[in-house]
């Protein structure tokens, strides 16, 4: 195994645990509101009080996830 090889893999592990990390991070949020919103002490799920929340909520942690 060459060193270029090697450190290539070390890479794609690191990426791998990160952005399993990431999933789990998000997730951890998704499933906090989620919790909030059926126990009646957080706002109602799919609400949004603007169009750019939308937005925001698209882009930020369903895209990541996806």
């Amino acid at each position: 195994m060459t060193a270029d090889t090697r450190g290539t893999m070390i890479i794609r592990w690191i990426a791998r645990i990160w952005g399993s990390l990431s999933l789990v991070f998000m997730l951890v949020f998704v499933v906090a509101h989620l919790w909030a919103a059926i126990t009646g002490k957080g706002e109602p799920i799919g609400r949004f009080n603007s169009t750019s929340e939308m937005v925001s909520f698209i882009f930020f942690p369903v895209s990541i996830m996806i």
